[in-house]
């Protein structure tokens, strides 16, 4: 039954790590309060695939993917990404507090995608994760393993659903307090300064 261990240990790890406000989190505020709980789930479902990507990382490189945070390249593409996002959604504020489905440059759920795809920290994190917790447990087992990636997925997906659902239950109490052009402007504010911040750590680091 080690299997099950490794994957509720990951699932909370995986749930605990994506609390914190990020670029995803983000959307799926905005997707619920501005097009509906729908969107919002989309991008909920959109933003957790990729955590089996970047969590199956270390068992296949190993120590090799605790670098990538180093690819320039990588990294150009997802400063680029978060600056034309913010841009794009800052603009995309409408001139009143009306409940209209704002421009988009994705389906939800390819936003989503693309928002978790260019977190440059995922895989990262899950290397971290994957390391410390092959010291206890072996995560080097093919079985271990796929419950690793699962318990990551799982994880992530249950708190921005939550976040999905907790939005839409209080929509029209944020809502009265918070207009859709000034939302839209913060979250394109936070976008723009994801980007302008992984520029930085590019040239600085």
């Amino acid at each position: 039954m080690e299997f099950v261990l490794i994957f509720l240990v990951t699932a909370a790890v995986s749930f605990l790590g994506s609390i914190q406000l990020g670029a995803v989190n983000t959307a799926v505020i905005q997707a619920t309060l501005t097009q509906g709980r729908r969107a919002g789930f989309w991008i909920a479902l959109g933003g957790s695939l990729p955590e089996l990507l970047y969590s199956s990382l270390p068992f296949l490189f190993k120590g090799l993917i605790t670098t990538i945070d180093q690819y320039t390249v990588v990294r150009y593409l997802a400063a680029l990404f978060f600056l034309t996002l913010g841009v794009f959604t800052w603009h995309g504020a409408t001139p009143n507090n009306k409940i209209s489905k704002p421009r988009e440059l994705f389906h939800p759920f390819f936003k989503g995608l693309l928002l978790a795809l260019f977190n440059v920290q995922l895989p990262v994190f899950w290397s971290l994760v994957w390391l410390q917790m092959n010291r206890f447990i072996l995560l080097e087992d093919l079985v271990n393993n796929i419950f690793f990636v699962l318990g990551s997925f799982f994880g992530a997906f249950l708190i921005l659903v939550l976040i999905n659902q907790l939005t839409h239950r209080y929509r029209a109490h944020i809502l009265t307090r918070l207009s859709l052009p000034l939302l839209n402007k913060i979250i394109g504010a936070c976008y723009i300064l994801v980007g302008l911040s992984e520029f930085i750590r590019v040239f600085y680091y």
